[in-house]
């Protein structure tokens, strides 16, 4: 049976939320990053966003950077920084913001891209694709080359979580053979992994991969490609049942490309998943057919959160990022 976690606190830890309302947060990629992307082949996919879809880079040539990097994914319909539209758009512009109040960060040491639209009611036409883990494992190895660092920090929430374990696992013959390059688990230092569905959402959950009304699976769900999550064992076989506290999972039978994530090794040095009892996205018990679907597989710190929203809980654990951050390994 996997090991979902090696260091689990969510009755030890005492969360610590902020509510922040974050000083103006503006992209787009600075000047100096931009230009740095066009003379070594990154421009043409990766610099071709407004100033809410991108974030980063020196504010001038040879700023120094003092800190590990961070790379920020967000999930499925948001963006890089905060949008129009409520907390499904609310980008990355909390964190940026606190981290440089706070956490002495600036621009060149934060980055973030956008990736889909952002339009909530199509959330459940995007499923994992090649060329999105693509866009998103080249703005990685960008930063990295950029900035010089020998290691980088992750932070991704939702379907970003999924995305962040795609790319640095790299190559994903799975994901339509995916040519993503070699691992990248030794240059990620932390991982902090923010309501994700590892082991896929139960609003997808039936028994043989199809609808239960036999209808065509939205593509969010698929087997394949996206979130869906079956029966663990063959009496299990009532889908009301997969948020259930009291399943015992006994199988990995769950979407293809989540399970193939899950058999890999440790994605970080230190890893650390955030769920919370409020979320109506991935469900109150966190449960999947008895696997905690939060969790990624080799985390150190698990915090449960009350009352946070699966959106809020990105936008409002930002003192906990900070910390995670700023530990000494």
């Amino acid at each position: 049976m996997l090991i979902k976690s090696n260091e689990q606190c969510e009755c030890e830890c005492k969360p610590e939320l902020d509510i922040v309302k974050p000083d103006k947060v503006e992209g787009p990629l600075t000047q100096d990053f931009q230009e740095w992307l066009s003379q070594h082949e990154y421009y043409e996919d990766l610099a071709g966003f407004g100033n809410l879809n991108s974030f980063g880079g020196r504010k001038y040539k040879n700023q120094p950077i003092n800190k590990r990097p961070v790379v920020f994914i967000h999930g499925n319909s948001d963006g890089a920084l905060a949008g129009h539209g409520g907390d499904w758009n609310s980008g990355w512009s909390n964190s940026i913001s606190y981290f440089m109040s706070h956490g002495g960060y600036t621009t060149a040491e934060l980055y973030a891209i956008t990736y889909g639209i952002r339009d909530i009611t199509k959330s459940i036409e995007n499923k994992l694709t090649c060329g999105t883990a693509t866009r998103l494992r080249r703005f990685v190895d960008a930063v990295l080359a950029y900035t010089g660092a020998e290691e980088i920090d992750i932070i991704a929430h939702s379907m970003g979580v999924t995305y962040a374990r795609i790319i640095i696992q790299g190559n994903m013959w799975i994901l339509h053979r995916c040519q993503l390059g070699d691992p990248l688990k030794s240059k990620i230092n932390k991982f902090i992994a923010i309501a994700g569905a590892n082991n896929g959402l139960c609003i997808c959950a039936d028994s043989e991969g199809e609808t239960t009304n036999d209808t065509k699976r939205v593509p969010a769900c698929s087997k394949e490609f996206g979130f869906w999550t079956g029966p663990s064992c063959p009496e299990h076989t009532d889908v009301k049942q997969c948020n259930s506290d009291d399943l015992i999972p006994c199988s990995d039978n769950y979407g293809d490309i989540l399970k193939k994530l899950d058999h890999s090794n440790d994605d970080a040095k230190y890893i650390a998943s955030f769920w919370s009892t409020n979320d109506t996205i991935i469900g109150p018990t966190n449960k999947a057919y008895g696997w905690k679907t939060s969790i990624v597989v080799g985390t150190k710190k698990e915090i449960k959160y009350d009352g946070l929203t699966h959106y809020t809980l990105k936008t409002d654990t930002v003192r906990d990022q900070l910390k995670i951050l700023q530990l000494e390994l």
